[in-house]
Parts: C-alpha cells; structure tokens; sequence
C-alpha cells in the first residue's frame, strides 16, 4: 500500500438553459395553452352537452392544464443543456448538435467557434464527429462550461498542471 490515496471521483455538473431562454420557452407554451383554452372552449360550446365533441373538448381542458404545469416547470427549474461527468458529455435539447454523447477518450479537442447564434463550443471526436453547442444557452456559465470540459477532459487523458 502507497501512502497517497486516489482522488476522489468529481461528481457530475449540469449546466441549465440560461433563465432568459427559459422564460421564452415559458411563453411559448403559454401560448399553446391559452390557443387550447379557445378551442376547447368552442368545442365545449358546441357539444349539446354529451357525445364525442364533449369528450374532445375536456381532452383538450386536460392538455391545457398539462401545459401550464410545464411553463412553470419550465421556469422553476429550466432543463438540463449539457451534463459532464467522469465519464464524458451529453448534451440535451440542442437539435442538430452532432453527437449528442461521447466518452472523454473519444475527444480529440474542443475549440470555440461561431455561427448565427453566436460563440460556440465545439467538440472533436477521434472518430470524426463533432459536437456543436451554442454558448449563448447557458450564456453566463459558457466560461465556466469551457474551463470545466478542458479540465475533465485534461484528467481523463492524464494531464497534469505544470505547477
């Protein structure tokens, strides 16, 4: 037995879409529930009080409500964009990201680069994938995402500070 203990595992970070971005998906689904009360609504106005238009018309009270619970789960705690663990990434909710997932040895770089969104974070797979993820969702913890990815990625490949 040596004297030096390994070091302790680095729990796993979630980075959230920034609360801005996470209000408007809150107004979005606002939107469909308020369109849904109108439909349901007319359908409701419209039964003769039994039959398929009334069975139609709480179905779509019932999505209304369905809604309004998401736009405030939406709010109280905005989903998950990119989680890191000791393992690797995974990103979420990102269409068109590349690669939603890799282990940290299958990365062979990560770089910053731009696109209509603005700054991006982007990842290189050894086997040619990448990973796109647009910085401005996570907006004020972008920097810290960086610094995080560097640092697991550095202790996933062996990497030491000089210091």
């Amino acid at each position: 037995m040596s004297g030096a203990s390994a070091p302790a595992p680095v729990p796993a970070t979630v980075y959230r879409l920034h609360r801005a971005h996470a209000i408007r998906l809150f107004g979005l689904r606002m939107l469909l529930a308020a369109a849904l009360v109108v439909v349901a609504a007319i359908v409701l106005g419209i039964s003769d009080g039994s039959g398929a238009l009334r069975v139609v018309g709480y179905v779509l009270a019932a999505l209304v409500v369905v809604a309004v619970l998401g736009a405030v789960l939406v709010l109280a705690r905005p989903p998950v964009v990119v989680r890191l663990d000791a393992a690797g990434y995974r990103v979420r909710r990102v269409p068109d990201c590349g690669v939603q997932a890799a282990p940290w040895a299958a990365v062979a770089d990560v770089t910053t680069g731009a696109d209509e969104l603005g700054r991006t974070m982007e990842v290189e797979l050894t086997d040619g994938g990448h990973t796109t993820v647009p910085l401005v969702l996570v907006a004020k913890d972008a920097r810290r995402l960086l610094l995080e990815v560097r640092e697991r990625l550095d202790a996933a490949h062996g990497y030491r500070p000089l210091s």
